[in-house]
C-alpha cells in the first residue's frame, strides 16, 4: 500500500508541476497571437474585397463607356459625321480596360490566395484547439484518478480498520456483557 501512496503523490506532484502550468500559459498566449494573425488577415481581406469590388465598378462602367462610344461610332457612320473623336476615346477606354481586368484578376488571385491561407490556419488552430481539450480532459481524468486513488489507498483503510476494530470492540462488548449476566 505505500509505494502506490508514494506513486500517487509522485504523479501528483508531476502534474502539477510549473512545467505544466508554464507550457499551458505558452500555449494560451500562442492561441492569443495566432487569433490577432486571423484578424488582421481577415480585416486585410476585407480591405482586398473591397478594392475587388471597386476595381469591379470601375471595368464595369468602362465596358459600359465602350459599348456607349461603339453606338456613337455606329450613328456617326450613318449619318456620315467624323467619328474618329469617338474612336479615339474608345481605344484609350480598351487600353484602361486592359489595365482594369489585369488588376482584377490579380486581385482575385490575391483574394483567393488569402481565403485559402485563412481558412487553412482557422483548421489548424481548430484542430490545436481540440487536441489541446483532449489533453485537458485527460488531465483532469489523471487528476480525477489520483484523488479517487488516494481515497482508496489511505482514507478508506484506515475508516475500515477503525470499523472493523469498532466492531470487534462491540462484539466483545457484547459477549462480555452475555457472559457476565450468565455468571450473576
Amino acid at each position: 500500500m505505500g509505494i502506490f501512496k508514494r506513486v500517487s503523490r509522485v504523479v501528483k506532484s508531476n502534474m502539477n508541476a510549473p512545467d505544466y502550468k508554464k507550457s499551458e500559459k505558452e500555449l494560451e498566449k500562442f492561441f492569443k497571437s495566432i487569433e490577432d494573425e486571423i484578424g488582421k488577415i481577415k480585416a486585410e481581406k476585407a480591405k482586398v474585397e473591397t478594392e475587388k469590388a471597386r476595381v469591379k465598378r470601375e471595368l464595369d462602367e468602362c465596358k459600359s463607356e465602350i459599348n456607349k462610344l461603339e453606338k456613337y461610332i455606329d450613328r456617326a457612320r450613318q449619318a456620315q459625321e467624323d467619328e474618329a473623336v469617338f474612336i479615339q476615346k474608345k481605344e484609350i477606354l480598351e487600353e484602361k480596360l486592359v489595365k482594369l481586368e489585369r488588376k482584377y484578376n490579380e486581385i482575385s488571385n490575391q483574394e483567393l490566395l488569402m481565403r485559402q491561407t485563412h481558412d487553412a490556419l482557422l483548421d489548424q488552430i481548430n484542430d490545436l484547439k481540440t487536441r489541446k481539450e483532449a489533453i485537458d480532459i485527460k488531465l483532469e481524468k489523471a487528476k480525477f484518478q489520483n484523488k479517487i486513488n488516494d481515497l482508496n489507498s489511505s482514507s478508506f483503510s484506515d475508516i475500515e480498520e477503525k470499523a472493523n476494530r469498532l466492531l470487534d470492540e462491540a462484539e466483545a462488548m457484547a459477549e462480555l456483557n452475555e457472559f457476565e449476566r450468565g455468571n450473576i
